[in-house]
């Protein structure tokens, strides 16, 4: 065999190694799909399954028997409880929103429709007669 042949030999086999590395690792990736989709026909038999399924997992839970003697363990009631208290904080302003140094009365409007009471309607300029533009 020729060199030049050796070097094709040896690539086609870690191409083909590589493709089937590949297929291993990449194996049936369908992200979780398989707990919805089943091979029956219609949709309500799918959810079936996935009731079922659940029902299972319900029932191992239930069934689980916690041992209550760890609570009268030497080592457990030897615990010692180090948490401090945690001392009380003043709260904030009543709106963070509002400018600051603007009182709580001023930060929060009476209602929605407020009108601004500084505005007289005397003071314009407009009689009666002329349209206002």
């Amino acid at each position: 065999m020729s060199g030049s042949m050796k070097k094709i030999i040896i690539t086609v086999l870690i191409l083909g190694l590589g493709f089937v590395v590949y297929l291993y690792f990449k194996g049936n990736d369908s992200g979780g799909v398989d707990l919805l989709v089943s091979n029956s026909d219609s949709p309500e038999q799918a959810a079936d399954v996935l009731g079922q399924e659940i029902l299972r997992a319900l029932n191992q839970i239930e069934a689980l028997q916690l041992d209550r003697g760890i609570f009268e363990d030497p080592v457990f009631l030897s615990l010692v409880d180090r948490s401090k208290e945690i001392a009380p904080e003043p709260v904030g302003r009543v709106n963070p929103f509002a400018p600051i140094g603007a009182s709580a009365d001023d930060s929060i409007p009476s209602s929605s429709t407020e009108v601004d009471s500084s505005i007289d309607s005397s003071d314009n300029n407009l009689s009666e007669d002329e349209p206002f533009l």
